[in-house]
């Protein structure tokens, strides 16, 4: 508004300008003079509201820093206390702190906000989510343990199964956080509320009790709604995108490859490195991390104009696959994720020359602890190591290939290839499907240890395919 007015008073002055040399009126330089000092007061006016908006866009990022920081300070205080770790605790102990945290993420989640979330609004969420976690963490150390422990007095047996109320609890707090992430990410909320209804503990156990059954149907009933404001999302923006336009970068990056074709054979390295190396942030319910360029480790990066931040695929649990991926997790990890290159990558002429620019070049995994922190990181570069059989065609290798070509884009489930063995062939876009992972009408048992899938661009789609990842040899 600010813009406008100020371009207003400028028209109006050029105006006044030229009749004041036209004529030598006394009124007309008078008026000159008077938008002369509007004109400058729009200015100041301009100036001082964009100082306010990069005070309150500095404001918000650091109170939702603070937010989270005073949350995780507040759980590991709580948890230095116990007397022994959740997976040591009694029943009642365990209980007792899963209400603690499932308490406190109730008296923080700002619920429903006319108009949307504020800023405010949207840090007490991402806060309200992390308890939620913890209180379900809580519960499965125990259970875990309990199962072990069973395990143990009663040979290579099963035992008698876990404590269901305990479980129903785990799993309500479980939803709780998903219903969070809801509101912050529908992709993300989506990949929660699959991970709870495909439980291979809650499904064998739900047909026993109630309660579990409740929380079972819970969660697909959120799953549904989660997937209708995606589905409402994605006709928003065709709407907005359906007036005719320039070539788009996927057909200029289609037709810069003379014969598009399939890849040969995939294989990455996987390389340790420091998060902190690289500054690297994820927030809670986030479709994307940052990394610091102003690290030494990426100083190359930022010469050549990448942005700081990429995509990352929702979190999953480490435990749901087999593949090399998991056997090179940090030993506090629970959740993974693949980190997809910094936007811009694709068209860089950077050739990496460490693991940290190759990470940012080429993608890699990210671990989390149970609160969703990073632990660990893997960059992925072409080399021996996590080896996938394939390409493997959509089209005839699934039974629903097509609408999982269709889903990924309609729910902008895809990223510009980066890999050279990728996108010399003509792939131009990619995405990890996590260990499992249901798309479309396909139920993830074509890749039980994750995948890559590759799409190309029209006319060449029926070369779409994906590589599923090989348990670790």
């Amino acid at each position: 508004m600010h813009r406008a007015m100020h371009q207003v008073m400028l028209d109006e002055l050029s105006n006044y300008e030229l009749l004041g040399r036209r004529h030598t009126h006394a009124r007309h330089t008078h008026e000159v003079r008077m938008f002369e000092g509007e004109v400058e007061l729009a200015r100041d006016e301009l100036r001082e509201a964009q100082r306010q908006n990069e005070q309150l866009q500095q404001g918000s990022a650091g109170m939702e820093e603070l937010l989270q920081r005073l949350a995780r300070a507040e759980i590991d205080f709580h948890s230095r206390r116990l007397e022994a770790p959740p997976a040591e605790q009694t029943t009642r102990q365990a209980k007792a702190t899963h209400d603690l945290w499932n308490r406190r993420g109730r008296e923080t989640n700002p619920g429903v906000m006319e108009g949307g979330l504020t800023v405010e609004g949207r840090a007490l969420t991402r806060v309200a989510w992390l308890y939620f976690r913890q209180a379900s963490e809580v519960l499965r150390q125990r259970r875990a343990a309990a199962e072990a422990s069973t395990r143990r007095a009663s040979g290579l047996g099963s035992g008698g199964g876990p404590n269901l109320e305990l479980l129903r609890l785990e799993y309500q707090s479980l939803v709780s956080a998903a219903n969070m992430t809801r509101k912050l990410d529908e992709e993300a909320a989506v990949a929660e509320y699959s991970e709870i209804q495909t439980s291979a503990v809650l499904l064998e156990h739900a047909g026993a009790d109630e309660g579990l059954r409740k929380v079972l149907s819970e969660a697909r009933r959120h799953l549904a709604k989660a997937e209708e404001m995606q589905r409402e999302a994605q006709a928003r923006h065709t709407l907005a995108h359906s007036l005719p336009s320039a070539p788009s970068s996927r057909a200029l990056r289609a037709s810069s490859v003379a014969e598009p074709r399939l890849p040969g054979p995939l294989s990455l390295t996987l390389s340790p490195l420091r998060p902190g190396a690289i500054g690297l942030a994820h927030e809670a319910g986030k479709a994307s991390y940052r990394v610091g360029l102003e690290s030494a480790a990426l100083s190359r990066v930022a010469e050549h104009g990448l942005a700081a931040f990429g995509r990352i695929t929702p979190l999953h649990p480490v435990a749901a696959g087999e593949g090399a991926w998991a056997a090179a997790a940090p030993a506090e990890a629970t959740l993974f994720a693949w980190a997809f290159p910094l936007a811009g990558a694709r068209g860089t002429g950077l050739v990496p020359q460490s693991d940290e620019e190759r990470f940012v070049v080429f993608g890699g995994f990210v671990y989390f602890d149970g609160l969703s922190r990073v632990c660990g990181v893997r960059a992925a570069s072409p080399g021996v190591g996590l080896a996938f059989d394939g390409p493997n065609s959509l089209l005839d290798e699934l039974s629903h290939g097509a609408r999982v070509r269709e889903v990924l884009l309609e729910r902008g489930l895809c990223n510009p290839a980066s890999l050279p063995s990728l996108r010399d062939c003509g792939v131009d876009e990619h995405w990890w499907l996590a260990p499992g992972q249901q798309i479309a009408d396909e139920d993830g048992s074509a890749w039980p240890h994750g995948a890559f899938v590759c799409l190309y661009a029209e006319p060449s789609a029926h070369l779409d395919c994906f590589f599923a990842c090989r348990p670790p040899s």
